[in-house]
């Protein structure tokens, strides 16, 4: 038998088989085996057993520290190892199997009594589908190493799978595997700069040691669905937070010189609470603008092939993903007059999938064409973005209740967008920022103004600015210009005055296609914010890499350096 303890605890029928050299009794869930005896008792549930790892490979030595670490403090009846579906295999939102599997150490044991019970309406029996899915095979070694004669059942979750799909899953595993060993098979920030990574994953731990599992769907991981169900049972099982064990950033196999990297966080939920960071996560970007030449290249193959630089991982897993839509989005007909250089901008419906597909999920109004398709096209635009999820904040030509926004995020935020091309009231937005300043909630002002093309604020936005922070805003960060603008700490908050274009059709210069995502956490002691540089290829958005990259940031943080740490700015609150 198998020598982790004075008890071994098993799942399945009342058989015995012998595989690999091990003996294995299978018996009924939550049922052990006493030493010396061959009569069966109930088992306590297991502690500490509902755990994340990763399986991407360069993360291997870091997981098998962990196992050889972990005290469940009993025999799990079961392994159940829970994957993202990676290539859709299978016709339900949820695959599992209980079969044997034949690695290169040897044979690990299935049990397909226990997976089958594991099957509803939402979830399907089915071993061919598991063949290639290496969020689970990646695994295996490991536990045939760790845990050889533990049967493993696995399930595989689909991009497809509900919340109410995922309780069904999680009330089987609580009926028949309350003494099984739950493995979430998660990667976290998929192929992201390591700055950004790192903010996203801060926020995916917050939310597990909150055992929060409506935000954690919105965590920059392949398998947000994996990582709610793993909450859901970690409540059930009165766990009350999550433990980081370790977390890293692995190079791309692919391209080991990239910048870009994908994450991981080894951990278990635990039976007290965690000390959680509180904070409130950020990713903001420029000027969007869909129409003209962006509409002429995009109209036949589909807005999403804008982002075939991009991908959708960049602003997923951030509360607040950002950027300025430059006109409105209207069911007018359009006019396929890109050579025109019509400055009367509309965006067609489906544009609306493109600005989802990416994760965005606040847009600023408060610009010079968002009144392009009338008062009719502002209604529909606000509608579009209502019915798909995505807030819009500001008014193009004045200041009203839309220009504010508030957030009750951990760190309760306001936002607040103007158009100061239409020479708004300042006291007005000053009254806002103290309004909000006094009430304990941290401001981010996002204005459109500026002179075009210029790379150095003038002085009505360095003004403006300062008079901003000394009501209480935290950061400002502006659009307009087109280009990148300087930055600058006044009184200990960070102004970034212009972000430049994102995806716009002004290919007639270099400084025109350049912008910057800004991303970062404001905290309970400290605002931290990374810049990274974008450029656009053919009208697509990518980061800027090698020594454009470096020779960008090193121009723009010169006049902050004293704040800089590793690239990132650190202001102390």
């Amino acid at each position: 038998m198998h020598n982790g303890g004075a008890k071994v605890l098993l799942a399945g029928l009342a058989v015995v088989i012998v595989a690999g050299g091990y003996l294995v009794m299978k018996l009924s869930p939550n049922q052990t085996l006493e030493a010396g005896s061959d009569q069966p008792v109930i088992s306590k549930p297991c502690s500490n057993n509902i755990v994340v790892v990763p399986h991407i490979e360069g993360a291997s030595e870091f997981r098998q520290a962990f196992w050889s670490g972990l005290d469940l403090n009993c025999q799990p009846q079961a392994i159940v190892v829970i994957s993202p579906n990676h290539y859709l295999n299978g016709i339900k939102p949820i695959i599992v199997t209980g079969k044997d599997w034949t690695i290169s150490s040897g044979t690990v044991i299935g049990d397909q009594s226990l997976a089958r019970q594991l099957e509803t309406e939402s979830v399907l029996y089915d071993d061919e589908a598991f063949i290639k899915e290496h969020g689970v095979t990646n695994l295996l070694n490991d536990l045939n190493t760790y845990y050889k004669s533990v049967p493993v059942i696995a399930a595989m979750v689909g991009t497809n799978a509900t919340f109410p799909d995922i309780e069904e899953l999680g009330e089987s595993l609580k009926a028949v595997c309350q003494s099984c060993l739950i493995i979430g098979s998660v990667d976290f920030s998929h192929s992201n700069p390591e700055a950004l990574a790192n903010v996203h994953d801060r926020t995916t731990i917050r939310e597990l040691q909150s055992l929060d599992s409506t935000g954690i769907q919105d965590s920059e991981t392949d398998a947000s669905m994996v990582l709610t169900l793993l909450i859901e049972l970690a409540k059930a099982n009165n766990n009350q937070g999550f433990k980081v064990d370790s977390q890293g950033c692995v190079a791309s196999q692919a391209d080991p010189d990239s910048s870009e990297c994908t994450t991981y966080v080894i951990g278990s939920f635990i039976d007290t609470p965690t000390d959680t960071e509180k904070m409130t996560s950020f990713t903001f970007a420029g000027d969007i603008m869909l129409d003209r030449l962006v509409y002429h290249v995009f109209k036949d193959s589909g807005y999403e092939k804008m982002w075939s630089n991009w991908g959708k991982r960049r602003f997923w897993g951030t509360d607040i993903s950002m950027v300025n839509l430059e006109g409105p989005i209207s069911e007018n007909e359009i006019s396929d007059d890109y050579t025109s250089g019509s400055m009367v901008f509309n965006f067609p419906p489906e544009s609306i999938d493109a600005i989802k597909y990416a994760g965005i999920n606040v847009v600023s109004l408060a610009n010079n064409h968002t009144l392009n398709a009338g008062k009719g096209g502002l209604v529909y635009t606000k509608k579009i973005l209502s019915d798909n999820h995505i807030d819009y904040i500001g008014n193009p030509n004045m200041l009203e209740a839309d220009s504010v926004k508030d957030y009750n995020t951990d760190i309760p935020l306001r936002i607040i967008t103007v158009n100061y091309l239409e020479n708004p009231d300042t006291d007005w937005i000053l009254d806002k920022i103290k309004e909000a300043d006094q009430s304990g909630r941290s401001v981010i002002i996002y204005p459109h103004w500026g002179n075009e093309y210029q790379t150095t604020a003038n002085s009505v936005q360095v003004n403006l600015a300062h008079q901003f922070i000394d009501a209480g805003a935290d950061i400002i960060i502006g659009s307009h210009p087109h280009v990148i603008q300087n930055i600058e700490i006044y009184n200990n908050r960070p102004i970034i005055y212009s972000l430049g274009n994102f995806i716009f059709d002004q290919t007639f210069s270099k400084p025109t296609q350049r912008g910057l995502l800004v991303t970062g956490i404001i905290s309970t002691e400290k605002i931290e914010i990374d810049i990274l540089p974008t450029k656009q290829v053919d009208l697509k958005p990518a980061f800027l890499t090698g020594e454009e990259k470096r020779t960008t940031l090193d121009a723009l943080l010169q006049s902050v350096e004293s704040y800089i740490k590793n690239d990132t700015i650190v202001i102390d609150i």
